[in-house]
């Protein structure tokens, strides 16, 4: 064994380290492609071949460990080096995370935290280890030159032995990626820079490449030895590890191989270590691999070739990326004059010197406050007037973020939306800045301030308790409403207000008189409140998705929640709440809209409903009418990539087969019910409107004076939801539909009959049905009753139910939480399945016209398998029926074909099947159903939904239809034209003859 140093000069680690990073980022980036061959049970060919090429890049990650230590051995500071390097992981981690979440659009405030704090959270675990390394490498190397090589080369042979004979990671090696594994090879390079491997050049290459072919035999035997043992490669891998001793000692001579080449090959790095940094980085950042994975779902399609292509360049990309980084970085540290100086005065750091600056950190802290206090007061006012604020959003002690969780509010206020009480705090500082450049004094603008928020605060909190929302932008410029909430607030109260507000005159004047504050300079205030203005006016952009305001927000928690304006409340506080509804473009205006053109189109279908009302021979009034959303309702046969044992719903599959059947497209996925319900009641389709109106029931209904709904073709309307009114402002909106009665638990009008099945905590669908029967039977004439079921609502993975005999497998639900969540939610569409049938019974002895509109409205979130990329539109597929009952069968019942619809296309097919007469704006729909493809938003866009996108259209062969017909356009058009004129525009056509 040599002790000369010379015959590894660190001029060659260059070739050594592009070869690491490429090994290394290249396996990331292919590897985290989606490989079928990988994941099977059984052996094959192309597994051995991927394999292959993985254990060929294996050594990567040890090459540039190995090179790290060897890099730093034997220099100096390596306080400061550890505190360098860290600052470049910090910075640089930030800079690879918030580029990979502006492309991906999936911004998270937890990877940020990740990337802030790479070792309080073990998000880089690999740099963890170097850092280690870094901060006791005097010690360090001191022991590896005491210590004879004979013993390190022992324990280096045993470390790896003991592991891959016993198959157990007993050193916690977490297959090479753990910082202990790092730590290790770190100092193994240390180890090469004072004793270098004997083995020349050829003897190097020999070595590597026969323990390659070595590893690479051993992978493929156990491979099979795996399928046979255990009927599935879980143990096929075991001797294809960085840290077993065949791959370790291929690493080892490969490192001596690169580092003796020729120096015509060799590559000198400035400031390598910055490089090896980099490329550890992105082999530790799991969240950039991840994301990558999603950039790359198109390839999943292409042959292995050519992902190896995309995925070298992709490589190669990063390669030349971080080599300008590390000429960049270079560059600013030796011309960075502050950084010189830092780096000179703390050059000797050593563990004293950072227990002395650590014990001044309390008095440091202290001068600190004393130097700011005023900044540091009015920091924490403002914290604590946005913490108040959010608080008093709360009608109890206990908040309901969603049905499933319940928390004390101070806990959950407190220690999970700390990022949204910031977020106030820069809102409420926002206001205060621009103030302090208008009024030039510090104590105005800050109490100002201070009351505008106070009284916000007690606002929202009055409209609370009246109408259980908080104030909404649409209400400032309603005036009946504010002077209708106006006469709500009790003289005392008001009395309250007027003497804050003289309260708060007096303390100004008597502050500024006695204690002015000396302001800095002005255009430093002016430059603070431009950027202050900038930051408000971003609001207007929270509602468009993708945009950089809205992405951030996001990230930061901000939920809001337009589905129930409370919560949102409860959740943002009252400003960003308030900021969330600011801006809703309700449609893009058409641009031939006016009144002459409404009238030419009022006109034209006018006559189509003297045309399709010459076959029409009943009067919708005179008959019941059932529109029923069974609540999450699908079919789990049609789930992609799913298979289940037996069918829970073979009543419903019969009911279909016997009437007007067949598939509709649901808006949502997991969610959005209210706007299904929206559809269905009032005709107008969710693609039509803005992407910044993405809950009609809560930001645009009750703020029209007139809607249409199909509630109009009735003399008394009624709704029935077995569970809270308060979500979607329901009960406003039906009072706008024009519902004589809304029964809800809690509502002056009860829910009768009340059941539950197991352990659910909502109300069964047998109650449901019984309590709209009960409602039935109650009128004699005609009526409309719109139904809502709970029973099947998530959670899902609660165990609900006793006795389910339901098994699922398939790639859809492949977690253990999602295949039980699976089977728990088929019980349910099992007990559905019955108390329908059931229902279909009763409503048939009963001796009136029952048209009864049955749909499931969205597919339960659960299907975490799935991709929506490519089963978007099977993961938007619900089940629906229109049946008629045996009276009305045998009175001018019509039964029609339909195989897919949209919610929007009910009120037509209904119309249809009771051969009813149509108003004008019905036959538009009727033109709509029949002549265009079925519509609605985008199935593969996003698996929420939660924001409107482009629309899309499907024929009734489930075919995606790209290219409408000359006369289809001009259909759809005048549909755009009447939605905008209603819910946009001046509502020329919101009149009697036209709407009914």
């Amino acid at each position: 064994m040599q002790t000369s140093t010379t015959r590894h000069p660190t001029r060659k680690l260059g070739l050594v380290l592009l070869v690491g990073a490429f090994f290394s980022i290249f396996n990331t980036l292919f590897f985290s492609l989606d490989f079928t061959s990988l994941n099977g049970t059984n052996p094959s060919l192309k597994w051995d071949l991927l394999t292959t090429i993985r254990i060929g890049l294996m050594p990567g990650t040890s090459l540039l460990l190995l090179s790290f230590g060897y890099y730093t051995s034997g220099r100096r500071a390596s306080i400061l080096a550890a505190f360098k390097s860290w600052l470049y992981i910090v910075g640089l981690g930030t800079l690879i995370t918030s580029i990979t979440a502006w492309i991906v659009k999936e911004p998270s405030l937890w990877t940020l935290y990740d990337t802030i704090f790479p070792i309080m959270r073990n998000s880089y675990p690999l740099l963890t280890g170097v850092l280690l390394a870094l901060l006791i490498q005097p010690q360090l190397e001191k022991w590896l030159l005491q210590t004879k090589p004979s013993y390190l080369r022992l324990g280096f042979l045993l470390i790896t032995l003991l592991p891959t004979v016993f198959n157990h990671d007993i050193f916690n090696f977490n297959g090479g990626q753990s910082f202990l594994a790092a730590f290790l090879l770190v100092t193994v390079g240390m180890y090469l820079r004072q004793h270098p491997l004997k083995a020349k050049l050829g003897r190097s290459l020999i070595w590597s490449g026969s323990l390659f072919l070595l590893t690479v035999f051993l992978t493929v035997l156990m491979s099979h030895i795996s399928y046979m043992t255990h009927s599935d490669q879980s143990t096929a891998l075991r001797f294809a590890s960085p840290l077993t001793i065949n791959v370790a000692y291929m690493s080892l001579f490969l490192f001596n191989f690169l580092t003796l080449l020729p120096t015509k090959l060799n590559f000198q790095l400035k400031k390598p270590q910055y490089f090896i940094l980099y490329a550890l980085l992105l082999k530790s950042a799991t969240y950039l691999a991840l994301n990558l994975k999603t950039l790359n779902t198109n390839l999943a399609g292409i042959s292995t070739r050519l992902k190896g292509l995309y995925t070298f360049s992709e490589a190669l990309a990063f390669i030349i990326a971080g080599l300008l980084l590390n000429w960049l970085l270079v560059k600013c540290c030796q011309h960075g004059q502050r950084w010189q100086r830092w780096s000179r005065a703390h050059e000797n750091w050593t563990w004293v010197n950072l227990l002395d600056s650590i014990e001044k950190i309390p008095h440091q802290l202290h001068q600190l406050l004393v130097r700011h206090k005023l900044f540091f007061a009015t920091t924490v006012t403002f914290y604590i007037l946005a913490l108040g604020s959010m608080l008093a959003m709360n009608t109890s002690l206990r908040i309901t973020p969603n049905t499933a969780l319940n928390y004390n509010i101070f806990l959950y206020t407190f220690f999970q939306r700390q990022s949204i009480i910031w977020l106030n705090v820069l809102i409420i500082a926002s206001l205060f800045f621009i103030l302090l450049v208008i009024f030039n004094r510090y104590w105005i603008a800050f109490i100002v301030t201070d009351l505008a928020l106070f009284l916000w605060t007690i606002a929202n909190v009055l409209k609370i308790s009246i109408r259980v929302e908080p104030i909404l932008p649409s209400e400032l410029s309603m005036i009946t409403a504010l002077g209708s909430l106006a006469g709500m607030i009790t003289p005392t109260m008001i009395g309250l207000m007027i003497g804050a507000v003289i309260l708060s005159v007096g303390l100004i004047i008597w502050l500024e008189i006695r204690h002015p504050i000396k302001l800095g300079r002005f255009g430093v205030r002016l430059v603070i409140s431009l950027l202050a203005i900038v930051f408000l006016a971003s609001s207007l952009f929270l509602n468009h998705q993708n945009s950089p305001v809205q992405l951030i927000s996001t990230a930061l928690g901000n939920s809001p929640m337009f589905y129930n304006q409370l919560v949102g409340a409860q959740k943002n506080g009252p400003i960003l709440q308030f900021l969330n509804n600011l801006d809703v473009t309700v449609m893009a205006k058409p641009t031939d809209y006016s009144k002459s053109e409404i009238q030419r189109v009022m006109k034209r279908y006018e006559t189509a409903a003297q045309q399709i009302n010459k076959t029409r021979t009943t009067d919708i009034s005179k008959q019941t009418v059932i529109f029923n959303l069974s609540e999450s309702f699908s079919d789990p046969e049609r789930v992609p990539n799913m298979t289940i044992n037996e069918d829970p719903m073979p009543k419903i599959r019969a009911i279909k087969q016997q009437t007007t059947s067949g598939l509709m497209l649901s808006s949502g996925y997991g969610g959005g019910t209210a706007n299904m319900e929206y559809q269905t009641l009032t005709g107008f389709a969710m693609s039509n409107f803005s992407p910044t109106l993405p809950t009609p029931y809560t930001q645009l209904v009750t703020n029209l004076d007139k809607t249409p709904s199909v509630t109009e073709n009735f003399g008394y309307s009624s709704a029935i939801h077995p569970y809270s009114g308060v979500y979607y402002n329901r009960e406003a909106v039906y009072k706008k539909f024009g519902f004589n009665k809304f029964a809800y638990l809690g509502s002056k009008t009860p829910i009768k009959y009340q059941s539950k099945i197991g352990r659910s905590p909502y109300l069964s669908d047998e109650t449901a049905y019984k309590n709209a029967l009960a409602q039935i039977n109650s009128r004699k004439g005609g009526q409309f009753i719109n139904l809502i079921t709970m029973q099947n609502h998530f959670p899902f993975d609660k165990d609900f139910y006793n006795n389910h005999s339901y098994k699922v497998s398939g790639s859809a639900v492949a977690d253990p939480n999602a295949q039980k969540s699976a089977e728990d939610f088929a019980t349910g569409v099992h007990y559905t399945d019955n108390e329908v049938a059931a229902f279909k019974k009763k409503i048939d002895k009963i001796n009136k016209p029952i048209i009864w509109v049955w749909y499931g409205d969205h597919l339960p979130g659960i299907y975490s398998g799935d991709d929506m990329a490519t089963d978007g539109l099977a993961l938007h597929e619900t089940d629906y029926f229109i049946y008629a009952n045996k009276y009305s069968r045998q009175h001018g019942y019509k039964q029609q074909q339909a195989s897919y619809v949209g919610p929007n296309d009910f009120t037509a097919m209904m119309l249809d099947q009771a051969n009813a007469k149509v108003s004008p704006y019905q036959a538009l729909l009727t033109k709509i159903h029949k002549e265009l493809p079925a519509m609605s938003l985008s199935s593969f866009t996003d698996s929420v939904n939660t924001y409107n996108d482009d629309g899309q259209f499907v024929n009734q062969k489930g075919q995606l239809v790209t290219k409408l017909t000359k006369k289809q356009k001009q259909l759809l058009h005048d549909f755009k034209l009447i939605q905008y004129d209603v819910n946009a525009g001046k509502q020329y056509s919101v009149t009697k003859t036209f709407l009914k």
